[in-house]
């Protein structure tokens, strides 16, 4: 499987770009700012609808145009599937396969199943929980589309959720003893629901992080090249003693502060060299040996289980690594259509079958 050719208009600095890929790896070279990043962007928002950088989608449209448009055409086993993606100031807004528009725009997640490496991954072992979380669940819709209806619904029942609490923080002054009968029956009916997509969200997550931390192990050792040991596990507290009971010992503070304080969408994943948390102990060339283990980890069991590799996207990866670890992860590369960018001349270590010089928006095939 792999991207043949990429398309864009009006997205970000790309008024009209054309690209077409090879099998193997495709560098973009240009110097930060020219618009290479952006081709990276665009592979990602075909692949799960939505950009790798903390961005508002709205900034995917180039200033002034009404939308931005993404065209690619996938190769799965010489069968080639056309997608175009309209994106509007608040995301996108249609996907049309083979020229049919697509009555749910995500159901176009897994047709090209990426990995993306960039240099704010670092911040996945350094930041907020809420970047492993997203790491692990990308990997779990990713593993299998239908996973993201879980997502969905979770989200949609958190909200409803925390709108009911937010009433009883209000209204009845934060305090359970005085809600009318109706208010107390709708609450019982949204703690059900939550307790059970809660559940079975928690379950999926288990289920991907197990498998992830045999092979974190192994990836570590060969980007880092040294003996320590690294781990992954996600193992919340509320799982053990069960959503319920911990739904009512924290009830008293969630109608105070009228939302929902614990779940999936506030859980952390822990990661570790030689046991030690790797957010407060690893030093930065632990904590980047880590993020990229992350990664691989990400590609090799994807490959596993989707019995064929994502795409490789790597964003100016190289401008971040010093030699060794440079070498490493280029030893440590699968073999699959990779896309990379970087603002140098990559290692020459690295077999490269097409460049691109960007510059302004603009992409020059190298002759």
């Amino acid at each position: 499987m792999h991207v043949a050719q990429l398309r864009i208009e009006h997205f970000r600095n790309h008024l009209d770009t054309c690209l077409d890929f090879t099998p193997g790896i495709t560098a973009f070279v240009g110097n930060n700012g020219a618009g290479k990043s952006n081709i990276v962007e665009a592979l990602s928002v075909v692949s799960q609808l939505k950009s790798f950088r903390a961005a508002h989608p709205g900034d995917m449209v180039t200033y002034g145009a009404q939308q931005a448009v993404v065209r690619a055409a996938i190769d799965r086993h010489s069968h080639v599937t056309n997608v175009d993606l309209m994106i509007g100031v608040g995301g996108v807004i249609q996907v049309n396969k083979d020229r049919v528009r697509l009555s749910r725009p995500r159901d176009i997640v897994g047709l090209l199943p990426t990995v993306t490496f960039c240099p704010e991954d670092l911040m996945i072992v350094k930041g907020s929980p809420s970047l492993r979380r997203n790491y692990l669940d990308d990997v779990a819709v990713l593993s299998d589309p239908a996973n993201d209806i879980l997502l969905q619904q979770f989200d949609r029942i958190l909200k409803q959720r925390n709108i009911l609490l937010k009433q009883i923080a209000t209204r009845h002054g934060g305090s359970g003893k005085s809600l009318a009968p109706d208010v107390a029956a709708s609450l019982e009916v949204w703690n059900e629901r939550y307790a059970t997509v809660a559940t079975r969200y928690a379950a999926q997550r288990d289920a991907i992080a197990r498998q992830l931390q045999e092979v974190v192990a192994k990836k570590y050792s060969e980007i880092s090249g040294s003996h320590e040991s690294a781990g992954f596990a996600y193992d919340p507290d509320w799982v053990h003693e069960g959503i319920e009971h911990a739904l009512s010992h924290i009830q008293a503070d969630e109608f105070r502060r009228g939302m929902t304080l614990v779940g999936p969408h506030r859980d952390d994943v822990e990661l570790t060299i030689d046991a030690a948390n790797a957010r407060t102990h690893a030093s930065q060339g632990q904590q980047r040996s880590l993020a990229l283990t992350l990664r691989l980890a990400a590609h090799a069991l994807l490959t596993h289980v989707l019995k064929i590799s994502p795409v490789l996207l790597l964003d100016d990866i190289f401008s971040e690594l010093d030699p060794t670890r440079s070498r490493a992860l280029i030893a440590a590369l699968p073999s699959c259509q990779t896309v990379l960018t970087t603002a140098v001349e990559p290692p020459h270590t690295l077999v490269i079958e097409r460049t691109y010089d960007v510059a302004h928006g603009h992409a020059a095939r190298r002759v």
